[in-house]
């Protein structure tokens, strides 16, 4: 999921003209290339602000995701009767909450979620390559 963040920051460099090198693109790195020339990309901060909000679906999942590579495999609940019998949930990393869902459905919603944000900020950013590349 988290590849699909980073091949849309890679098209942002592109549709924004950051001119970073493709070994070299971040969130940050982007967006303070953007602010040397004093633009800013609504997309962008829409990415910074999810991640900021550590309730969204995104930070949660990003969370988990930095957590499982950088520390160990995130913790799970299995369930054996009552109304959770035979779920699995995940544990968030610096809570140990736990989430919603059976994780499959959890994952799902994460994938749906991330579909719908990335087609929108793709749109946007292209919309506003378009508009400052036209062609006469």
């Amino acid at each position: 999921m988290l590849g699909v963040r980073d091949a849309f920051l890679a098209e942002s460099n592109y549709y924004f003209q950051a001119g970073l090198a493709p070994d070299a693109l971040s969130l940050g790195r982007i967006r303070d290339a953007l602010k040397q020339r004093n633009v800013t990309s609504e997309e962008l901060c829409t990415l910074r602000d999810l991640e900021q909000d550590k309730s969204s679906w995104y930070s949660k999942a990003k969370d988990m995701r930095d957590y499982s590579t950088h520390v160990q495999g995130v913790s799970r609940a299995y369930f054996l009767g009552g109304e959770n019998h035979q779920k699995v949930k995940l544990k968030y990393p610096k809570s140990d909450i736990l989430t919603k869902h059976h994780f499959i459905l959890e994952f799902d919603d994460w994938l749906h979620e991330m579909e719908v944000l990335i087609l929108s900020l793709r749109k946007s950013a292209l919309a506003h390559y378009i508009k400052n590349n036209a062609i006469d």
